[in-house]
């Protein structure tokens, strides 16, 4: 009998232990009389590639509510530009029709140098009319959403898509689908509006556990109640690690499972290459104050009783810890064996910066722990924060990307803050209109009529909270908090604009330049906190 649990590689393993789940799916995209547009979230390694995958053979099996489905892992040749996705999206289109025997609209689809966005909408609209519905799964939507010359015009065009009634969107992401975003434009389109059905995939429960475990049971083995705590115990239902230890007892001799057997299983696989690289991975999944609470939790179990609720929730959405009674008990002993023996704390640091990997991998490191000691100030400046610090390793672009939209929304906080619903107050407008007694002589009327153009708040702001020795009548913005915006307002046109400049003109920013304006962000994020509350 082949072993039924897979580990990730070449082939998306089996649907074991979410029958509920895709069941759900199933009866919200096909039963519904106005089916959901649906998102998928959850962490790495938790099976979101094993759902999609389940869902496209459910819905592409004889007799199915879609006639064509296009399930899309964009984890492999991720499109760069909105036209690179729409000429993909357009050939994806067509091979999902030639495989139903459909050949109509093959010379449109494969058409590269005309229109594909409106082939695209036009073919749809056709097959709307032969009453064919279509299914357009996106999954690890993560990686086209932070590519960085994708525009809010893709999200508006595929917002035209969604709203056709015959076409139904399914995407999975580690976060959700408008935090995934990391330009402030990008988030403003209407295409999000559509993704109310969130799905959010947790890790295994008992119940859940129950059904994993039918192949073991199919093979001859008998399953004591105690096995099964014990490999929840070790993976805390992380469905990658379940999968691994489950795939060992698989190979074993049918025979009874109890503690003691799953003792020995942990014991031969615990220190193994494949384990410890999937530990790294969930590891570097985790945000830094979650990480730092595993290190506490590996010194000293009972220190989850005494964190926030949001952190042990977080926590708890992992399978790091688990409700029991009135509170939390720690679970996945794997994670907090790897988080006992983790060599952050006693690095020497002047290894921090040997080699270029390690500087990325400190500065990272660096810059997450100083944002979680951020507390308050706005949301979205913070998200937008954590996409330039994800950036760092995937190029200098990417990490510059997000500035713009860091300054663009500390901008709009501060300017609804000192004059809500876009009116300046009365001692604001006398002091920018008359002349100055120190610094210059203010400005003239016809400024005030541009108050919606993002240039001229920037600077009425500025020269309101004191610029040039100027005499602040702001109420809560600070010199020092203007600043900063003027800086990642320079920094971020830099970045929009990098490709513009010929490359033997200046020499490219590097990740140091890149962790500068990251750091810079994060004490706007301070000051806002502190300026703004």
């Amino acid at each position: 009998m082949p072993d039924p649990y897979e580990l990730p590689g070449l082939h998306i393993p089996k649907l074991l232990g979410r029958s509920a789940v895709l069941a759900g799916l199933v009866r919200d995209l096909a039963e519904r009389e106005t089916p959901d547009h649906i998102s998928v979230v959850a962490p790495r390694y938790f099976g979101k590639s094993v759902l999609i995958q389940a869902l496209a053979q459910r819905f592409t099996a004889p007799g199915s509510h879609y006639r064509v489905v296009i399930n899309w892992d964009l984890r492999h040749n991720t499109p760069e530009t909105d036209r690179a996705f729409q000429i993909a999206l357009a050939k994806a289109l067509d091979r999902c029709l030639l495989e139903i025997g459909n050949d109509s609209y093959h010379d449109y689809l494969q058409d590269t140098e005309g229109d594909p966005a409106g082939t695209i909408s036009d073919v749809v609209d056709s097959l709307a009319a032969e009453e064919m519905r279509i299914l357009i799964l996106l999954d690890d939507f993560d990686r086209l959403a932070s590519q960085p010359q994708i525009s809010k015009n893709l999200w508006d065009y595929l917002r035209s898509l969604a709203q056709k009634n015959h076409l139904r969107f399914v995407l999975s992401s580690r976060r959700r689908l408008r935090e995934c975003i990391p330009s402030r434009d990008g988030r403003t389109s209407d295409f999000w509006n559509n993704f109310t059905n969130v799905v959010t995939l947790r890790p295994f429960s008992s119940s859940d556990l129950d059904e994993f475990l039918a192949p073991i049971r199919e093979a001859g083995f008998s399953v004591d109640p105690s096995s099964k705590q014990a490999i929840l115990d070790w993976t805390g239902g992380i469905p990658v690690l379940a999968a691994r230890l489950c795939g060992d007892i698989f190979a074993c001799p049918p025979a009874r499972i109890d503690r003691p057997l799953v003792e020995s299983r942990v014991e031969q696989i615990s220190g193994d290459a494949w384990m410890q690289d999937t530990l790294t991975l969930l590891w570097d999944d985790c945000g830094k104050e979650t990480q730092g609470d595993l290190l506490d939790i590996a010194e000293d179990s009972l220190v989850v009783r005494g964190l926030p609720p949001i952190r042990q929730q977080l926590l708890s959405d992992r399978g790091y810890i688990a409700q029991e009674g009135g509170g939390y008990k720690v679970q996945c002993r794997f994670m907090q064996k790897f988080a006992a023996g983790h060599e952050a704390r006693g690095r020497d640091l002047r290894d921090l910066f040997k080699d270029p990997d390690t500087e990325l991998r400190s500065l990272k490191t660096l810059l997450q722990l100083r944002l979680s000691a951020v507390t308050g100030g706005d949301t979205d400046t913070r998200s937008y924060i954590e996409h330039a610090i994800d950036g760092l390793a995937r190029g200098q672009r990417t990490a510059l990307t997000s500035i713009r939209s860091i300054a663009e929304e500390a901008l709009s906080v501060a300017w609804e803050v000192e004059c809500p619903s876009n009116a300046m107050p009365a001692a604001m407008q006398q002091q920018l209109t008359k002349a100055w007694d120190v610094g210059g002589g203010g400005m003239g009327p016809e400024v005030l009529q541009k108050l919606n153009d993002k240039n001229t708040r920037r600077r009425i702001l500025r020269v309101a909270a004191g610029d040039q020795g100027r005499i602040k009548v702001t109420q809560k913005v600070s010199r020092p908090m203007m600043l900063l915006i003027d800086y990642l307002y320079n920094l971020g046109n830099y970045g929009q604009h990098m490709t513009d400049i010929p490359a033997a003109q200046e020499t490219p920013a590097d990740i140091s330049f890149c962790a500068c304006a990251c750091w810079s962000a994060i004490e706007l994020l301070k000051r806002m906190s502190e300026d703004l509350r």
